[in-house]
């Protein structure tokens, strides 16, 4: 699941609450479809990476079971389970201090934005109502800053 949050941006609630009905299939292309904040339809294609490493996950999962990512008793795993395994994650490895789900969203927005999606379409990505909301989410280095003005 961590290493699927920083490929797709989706809300640590939203991964967590996936089943494998949210799977979906558009023009051949994997999605997520859901339900997201607000309980709005939210639609995420599924970067190449990602779909690699959902298919190692579902290789190994249970496939009886209706949750992309449920805990040993079989439930959903809980964004709070989650957020506690990070926090672990980080306080074990130097490398990963501050790591937290919502700084793999983070990742994402920052990602995107280097690969040239206008934030028009990653406000929409992110599932986001304002626009001001995604404006938050980048964080473009100097080199970033240079590359744009090279373009012109």
């Amino acid at each position: 699941m961590l290493m699927l949050l920083p490929k797709t941006g989706l809300r640590i609630s939203e991964i967590t609450g996936l089943r494998r009905e949210n799977l979906r299939f558009h023009d051949g292309r994997l999605i997520f479809e859901f339900r997201g904040k607000g309980d709005k339809l939210r639609v995420v294609p599924l970067p190449h990476a990602a779909v690699a490493t959902l298919e190692a996950h579902l290789q190994m999962a249970d496939p009886s079971n209706p949750w992309l990512f449920p805990t040993m008793r079989g439930g959903p795993i809980s964004p709070h389970g989650v957020r506690v395994y990070t926090r672990k994650l980080a306080s074990e490895f130097n490398d990963l201090s501050g790591l937290s789900p919502h700084v793999l969203r983070h990742t994402y927005a920052t990602a995107m934005l280097r690969a040239g999606v206008d934030i028009k379409r990653l406000q929409l990505l992110m599932g986001h109502s304002n626009i001001q909301t995604t404006q938050r989410y980048l964080h473009p280095s100097v080199s970033d800053l240079v590359s744009a003005v090279d373009k012109i």
